[in-house]
């Protein structure tokens, strides 16, 4: 956890949640690995809703102030979490401000390519990913039907554009 935030602050995880919410918990790359294994279990069969938005130490690596310093830090830990989602009943997530940059976004690409249950909404907003990983999570998405996808603040600009164009 982050100890210049307040430190890590606690959460539950409980049998037959649908909904998750680990916003704003100061997560670390320990509690990306327990919330993996987790979504292994039965205990968590009927979860579909997973927040963890403004935890950017969750898959970056935060400076001295709290502040995003390096992203995908913690991409292969990331990597765990995208890889138990793909078997989950989890259809919407939000992984804003979650330090996710481009290596972390190909691992979330892989699982929206593989995932068993339907990808209804991701939010991605406030995270340095770029124009060529975005492109990539893209294709990924054209035959998916999204409620909901926010993409602010991700650095993309005019090639994002025009990819996300073609999908509409």
């Amino acid at each position: 956890g982050d100890w210049q935030n307040g430190g890590p602050k606690t959460y539950t995880l409980t049998t037959g949640e649908e909904h998750l919410d680990l916003s704003s918990k100061n997560l670390g790359p320990a509690d990306v690995t327990l919330v993996a294994a987790w979504l292994t279990t039965s205990a968590a069969a009927a979860l579909n809703s997973l927040k963890c938005a403004n935890n950017p130490g969750m898959v970056g690596e935060l400076n001295e102030y709290g502040n995003l310093k390096t992203p995908d830090a913690h991409a292969e830990v990331f990597k765990e979490l995208t890889d138990s989602l793909k078997t989950s009943q989890v259809t919407e997530v939000d992984f804003s401000s979650c330090g996710i940059g481009p290596v972390a976004l190909g691992h979330l690409s892989d699982w929206v390519r593989d995932a068993e249950a339907a990808i209804n909404s991701l939010a991605l907003g406030s995270n340095p990913i770029g124009d060529e990983a975005m492109i990539r999570l893209l294709d990924e998405l054209k035959d998916v039907r999204l409620n909901s996808f926010d993409i602010t603040r991700t650095n993309c600009g005019v090639p994002t554009a025009s990819k996300l164009a073609e999908l509409l």
